[in-house]
């Protein structure tokens, strides 16, 4: 078993992670640990950085925010200008649009648990606003949602509604 150190920036990315990709990698011997970043100064982000390449593999996950960075490269060449070149660009992986988008994408409205949710067939431009509004109009919350998602996550529907979700998969050899 390895460990993958995943960088995660949200509450609810961290929620993602722990809940569906841990379940969904531990399955391929890959033990994922996630490590929330976004409220962290940089010089200690690349502490635990330095950390993590010394003793296994590691991902920074980011959201693109299309709003203010107008393709992947940019967004990655922004996230290794703020950690000071510690971390390279095969190290970041860019969640488009928010990770949140990656949740609803594994929603499968056939079971009845989330017959109520209206998703999309591209889930890559959800954004974390769009998320919410789509969980507004349903009985969930967002922890009763990632507590089904650990469960309920359909993969094969992911990855035909969400391509970074499919390349992240594919990168670390899961599908």
């Amino acid at each position: 078993m390895r460990n993958l150190f995943v960088f995660v920036e949200g509450k609810e990315d961290l929620l993602f992670v722990k809940k569906v990709l841990h379940n969904l990698f531990i399955k391929h011997s890959i033990n994922i640990i996630p490590i929330p970043y976004q409220k962290t100064r940089n010089h200690e982000v690349k502490k635990l950085i330095k950390t993590a390449k010394a003793n296994q593999d590691y991902v920074l996950l980011s959201d693109l925010d299309s709003h203010t960075y107008p393709c992947i490269t940019s967004r990655k060449d922004k996230r290794i200008e703020e950690l000071d070149d510690e971390i390279t660009s095969d190290k970041i992986v860019i969640v488009v649009e928010e990770l949140e988008s990656w949740c609803l994408a594994g929603i499968d409205t056939h079971i009845d648990e989330y017959s109520e949710f209206v998703i999309p067939e591209s889930t890559d431009g959800i954004t974390k606003e769009d998320f919410d509004e789509i969980l507004s109009n349903t009985s969930f919350n967002k922890n009763k949602l990632f507590n089904y998602l650990s469960f309920n996550f359909n993969v094969d529907l992911a990855i035909e509604r969400n391509e970074s979700f499919k390349y992240f998969l594919k990168k670390y050899g899961i599908i």
